[in-house]
């Protein structure tokens, strides 16, 4: 990755900082709904009588968030070639999950009607990014692996 060797290691966890502000904004909102404390209304509505959907909703945002938190920090470190490739992959796993989870909560939002568009746009803008960025990197661990094979 070209633009993180420009940085010096200890800035590199930071150097994509959108995915630690939404996973951070994640691990809160879904510690709560894994633990069933609070919930999303606007999920709990469109999901009435699967309580336990919540929860895992919940668990599968927090893992997202916590994977993508790990793998920044990770790239941060000092490490082997193979360590940073697998830092990277587990970034983009948490992405994924990220990416899924909030595209979950955007349709949610969405479906509750007109007032839900602006804030389900926002979120679906966030799902975007994450997926985004879950695809910029899983290409760039693609060509290094094509380019180590020749």
């Amino acid at each position: 990755m070209k633009h993180l060797a420009a940085l010096p290691r200890s800035l590199r966890f930071f150097a994509e900082p959108f995915e630690i502000w939404i996973a951070l904004a994640c691990v809160l909102t879904g510690i709560p709904a894994a633990i069933g404390t609070t919930r999303p209304q606007s999920l709990a509505r469109a999901l009435h009588g699967y309580s336990w959907l919540l929860h895992a909703w919940g668990v599968l945002l927090c893992l997202g968030a916590v994977a993508t938190l790990v793998a920044r920090w990770r790239i941060g470190r000092p490490q082997t070639e193979l360590g940073d490739r697998s830092a990277r992959a587990l970034e983009v796993v948490g992405l994924v999950m990220l990416a899924t989870t909030t595209t979950v909560y955007a349709v949610a939002i969405v479906a509750v009607g007109a007032p839900g568009l602006a804030a389900g746009s926002i979120t679906a803008s966030a799902a975007a990014a994450c997926a985004m960025r879950a695809w910029i990197v899983s290409r760039e661990l693609a060509r290094e692996r094509l380019a180590a094979d020749v």
